[in-house]
Order: structure tokens, then sequence, then C-alpha cells
């Protein structure tokens, strides 16, 4: 008996009872009856993280990171108290943003409203953060949430950058869920690429715009100054329109000098000239 072993059917809780026959070396036999009482434990969800990588591009809709992620829990019905942590842990920038889809109310479908959480239409929770790097997404079940439910909203969760200029670090993403009954989660990564896109320069401004009459070539006129989102790109300048041949411009300084001051000379040429009396 020392070494009899009672194994139970997987995640079963509850009462069993073990019979058991013992027979000597006489035919003689015994029946013995042991009451066992078996005390369940919780079990941990498990968040899996498939599917591919996806790609933010700069300027564009966000993209749900883990379109085919999956939650299971082999013993809870629901995730009330239940928090889900969505977190940048790798290359992250105060300019990226990691929020729930707003999809809709219809079937099988996540929305938002305010900082409620809603699956097909019934709140299921509520979020906080998603703003920064720093400032991870949080979200807290209710009753509500299902094993589906909260398997919709960890697909669901998105990733934009409102930079101008955004890194191009990949980042990575971790997922930490907690099922209200004392379970985590073992982390779960995804990754996202970010593609970054040319932004044309802006607010070009002249610093002078005059220039004194028989200038000689060469003279400064005024530099050309301006904006550009993408910091490290290499500025070019060029004049769209020389004024007839009177200008030209440094292409990499912005310099706009006097490139013909004869142009400029408009007291050269024939001049009418009267004595006050009609006479010529």
């Amino acid at each position: 008996m020392a070494t009899l072993v009672y194994q139970g059917t997987s995640n079963y809780s509850g009462s069993d009872t073990l019979t058991v026959t013992s027979t000597d070396t006489n035919s003689g036999t015994d029946v013995d009856t042991v009451a066992i009482t078996v005390t369940g434990v919780n079990d941990a969800p498990v968040v899996t993280a498939v599917g591919p990588t996806v790609t933010f591009v700069e300027g564009g809709s966000p993209q749900v990171i883990g379109p085919l992620m999956t939650v299971t829990d082999v013993d809870s019905t629901n995730f009330d108290t239940g928090v889900l942590t969505i977190s940048l842990t790798q290359n992250g920038t105060a300019d990226d943003r990691l929020l729930v889809g707003n999809f809709g109310t219809g079937l099988g479908q996540v929305g938002t409203s305010g900082s409620n959480v809603s699956y097909e239409g019934v709140v299921i929770g509520t979020f906080t953060g998603g703003t920064s790097d720093s400032d991870p997404l949080v979200i807290t079940f209710n009753a509500n949430a299902t094993v589906a439910a909260v398997q919709e909203v960890v697909t669901s969760i998105q990733f934009r950058n409102v930079s101008e200029s955004p890194s191009t670090a990949t980042r990575q993403v971790t997922f930490e869920l907690t099922d209200g009954d004392g379970g985590t989660a073992t982390p779960a990564t995804k990754l996202v690429n970010v593609q970054a896109t040319n932004d044309a320069p802006t607010d070009l401004s002249l610093s002078s715009n005059t220039v004194a009459e028989n200038a000689a070539n060469g003279t400064v006129v005024g530099i050309v100054s301006g904006t550009d989102p993408d910091s490290g790109d290499t500025k070019t300048y060029s004049l769209t329109d020389t004024a007839g041949g009177r200008f030209a411009i440094n292409s990499s300084t912005g310099q706009i000098t006097v490139a013909d001051g004869s142009l400029f000379n408009y007291e050269s040429g024939d001049q009418p000239y009267g004595d006050g009396s009609g006479h010529r």
C-alpha cells in the first residue's frame, strides 16, 4: 500500500472513492475503501502569440498587433477582476501608442466608448494608458468577460506612432494576462515593424527679399530656410523661377545672390525729355 498512487482525471476536483482488494497466499481476501477528496487548484490562462509580424507605416492607420493570437483557460468561465496588460518592452518611443481597436458592437466584435471596452455590445471592462512607451495599456475585466471575449480583445490590440519622423527600430510588445482567480499567464510577445516615409519640407521663409538697383553680381539677397520633419534628411535648394536670369541660389546653403546685375538697371535706354512747353 505504501506505493499505491491515485491519479485523478485531469482538472477534476471533488470526491472520489478508491476500493482496494488484497489477497494473501492462502486465498484470503480483504476489501478496503478509501474516500478521496480532490482539491482543485487554479490553472493559469494561456496566451499564445502566433501569426506574422505586422508593419506600421508612418502616417497610416493603426495596425492590429496579433490578429491570430489565442487565449485559453481550462477552469475559468470568465475573467472577472482579471487584467490584461500590454507593454512596449523593446525600442518603444514617447510617440508610440497602444490602443483597443474600436470595431463595433456586432457578433464577435470588440468596441470602445470612453474608457469602456465591450464585446458584442456588452461592456466587459475598462482600459487606461497606452499613451507612450512608458505607459502600458491596461484593461481590467468584469464578470461579463468570457474566455472568447478576452481572446477577441487580445486580437484587437493596435499599434500606431504619431511622429512625422519615427524611429524604425522594431518594437517588441508584451502581453500579460491574469484570470482574476490567481492565475497568471506566461507573458507572450509580438513584434511590430515601423516604416518611415519621406515628408516634404515646410515653412519656407526668406531672410530678405530686397536688393539695390545696380547691385553687383554675387550680391547676397537673402537666405532661404525651412523645416523638414525628417530630421536626418539633407536639404537641397533650387529656384523654380530665376526672374529672367536675375537670381541664383546655392543648392546647399539656400543663399540667393544676384546672377546678372545689369538686368536691374531700370534707367538705361532712351528716355523722353521735355522742357515744359511741349518741346522735345
